[in-house]
């Protein structure tokens, strides 16, 4: 015999409650939801504004926070939406608020899924199924379902939303900066921050960013120079450096004033990478490769003094001690190295309370080429700095320097001897004299001129006499031409070559 089947009554009562039952799910895992997503972007927050997280760590916290929302979307949302109802869990639920059913509900359920024991009549089964058509309006799905709970999570959930959109609404280019950098993951967008710092230069040269690794001379000192790029000056600025033996440390940055900080790592031993921190600025991280370096074969100076000089050009090697030349010399620098080059150059410098640059020669170069030539011309005192760049672009580990003396050429120095007379003679008289003069780089010629002196010079006139003349019809005097013995005499001296 069949089983009896439930009436549409029922049936209806039981999708009801079968649909609230969902849509509670449903609500409370909506809500866990939401309190997660807030929370992560809390998490989120809270670990990328005061550490400004490189792009990994960020798509790390990316990843767990989607993975998280996942398991909860799945246990809390998709699971509960796709698990069966069965009609006799139903009937339970409708038992369990409705007590004056006295389980006639779940055993009418029962009996139409065809589960009763062999005591059991099918007509007493029938009955059963039939009678308890008649409760139906009885049943409250709403009365089953136990929604407080769900109003609680849904209370806290919408707490944190509101949480959420004061904060954006109250801080907007914050919450703008936390989106673009940890929901779209971009790498160009950065958080507000007091001090802005720039790299300046690595070993005396412009840093180029998009050149990474950095070459720099195995053995050789790495100098680099930081500065501050906008904002607030930080008091200490440090180096932190990844893969460099005992730098395990923050490395101080030494001020040397307006912005700008130093430091230099001695005889650099192997590759590294390294930031840059100060105040609330990190920069980095960047790479610096550490290259077999280049050396000098062979340096040689010639020189080419003025033509003035009358000096022959000469041939010096830059340990040939301190050297001075006269201004206006042509230095031509040849040397040689080990490796093929790009760039060379030689850096004159002023030495003070700091050593700074005061310019740059640029030397010629042939593609692929190993040596160079600078030349120029000697005008002022100097210290000077060889230095060149590789085609693996590493330079010099001990860049040679050598100082060169501008001699400026100074006046010749005379000298005038009267002979057998005093300074004091007769017109008539007749004297000798001795005549000399010295030079640095001798005389080509000399001469003596003499300027007779000792006349009384004419009287000043009055003022307003000569125009009283005039009115009076006098008649002016040609002015007296001087007397042959008046006019300045010059000699020339013998003896000069």
């Amino acid at each position: 015999m069949t089983a009896p089947r439930l009436g549409p009554k029922i049936r209806e009562r039981l999708g009801a409650l079968r649909r609230t039952v969902r849509l509670a799910l449903l609500g409370r895992g909506g809500a866990r939801l939401v309190v997660v997503a807030v929370l992560c972007a809390l998490i989120s927050y809270a670990l990328d504004r005061p550490l400004r997280l490189e792009w990994t760590p960020r798509l790390a916290l990316w990843l767990t926070g989607i993975t998280w929302l996942g398991v909860e979307a799945w246990r809390f949302v998709l699971q509960p939406g796709v698990r069966p109802l069965p009609e006799v869990e139903l009937a339970r639920a409708y038992e369990r608020s409705h007590p004056q059913l006295g389980w006639r509900l779940l055993s009418a359920v029962q009996f139409a899924a065809g589960e009763r024991s062999e005591a059991t009549s099918a007509e007493l089964a029938a009955e059963v199924v039939s009678d308890v058509e008649g409760v139906a309006p009885e049943l409250t799905p709403g009365a089953a379902v136990p929604f407080q709970p769900v109003l609680k999570r849904l209370a806290l959930a919408g707490l944190a939303l509101a949480l959420a959109g004061v904060l954006a609404r109250g801080y907007p280019q914050e919450a703008r900066t936390w989106a673009y950098r940890n929901l779209l993951l971009r790498d160009d967008v950065h958080w507000p921050q007091d001090t802005y710092l720039q790299l300046v230069s690595l070993n005396g040269q412009p840093v180029d960013l998009g050149a990474q690794p950095w070459p720099v001379a195995q053995g050789s000192d790495l100098e680099l120079v930081v500065g501050v790029k906008s904002g607030v000056t930080p008091k200490r600025v440090y180096l932190l450096c990844e893969g460099l033996p005992g730098a395990e440390e923050p490395i101080p940055f030494d001020d040397l004033g307006h912005g700008q900080f130093r430091v230099l790592i001695q005889r650099l031993p192997q590759s590294f990478s390294f930031h840059v921190e100060g105040n609330d600025e990190r920069l980095g991280p960047f790479e610096v490769k550490a290259v077999e370096p280049p050396w000098l074969e062979a340096v040689e100076l010639t020189v080419e003094p003025p033509s003035y000089t009358g000096k022959p050009a000469q041939q010096l090697t830059l340990e040939s001690g301190n050297l001075s030349f006269p201004v206006g010399t042509k230095l031509v620098l040849r040397a040689r190295a080990s490796k093929a080059l790009v760039r060379a150059w030689v850096d004159r410098t002023q030495s003070g309370k700091e050593e700074r640059l005061a310019g740059t020669l640029e030397g010629e170069v042939q593609q692929g080429a190993k040596s160079f030539t600078v030349s120029w011309t000697l005008e002022e005192t100097g210290q000077y700095r060889l230095g060149l760049i590789d085609a693996d672009g590493a330079g010099l580990g001990a860049p040679p320097r050598f100082g060169v003396v501008a001699v400026v050429d100074r006046a010749p120095s005379a000298r005038l001897e009267l002979s057998g007379v005093g300074l004091n003679v007769t017109p008539e008289a007749t004297f000798g004299f001795l005549a000399g003069a010295e030079d640095d780089y001798g005389l080509s010629e000399g001469t003596l001129r003499i300027r007779p002196s000792g006349r009384p010079a004419p009287p000043a006139k009055k003022e307003g006499e000569g125009e009283q003349k005039e009115r009076e019809g006098e008649e002016k005097k040609a002015p007296e031409a001087p007397r042959p013995d008046d006019r300045e005499r010059v000699i020339a001296l013998e003896g000069f070559s």
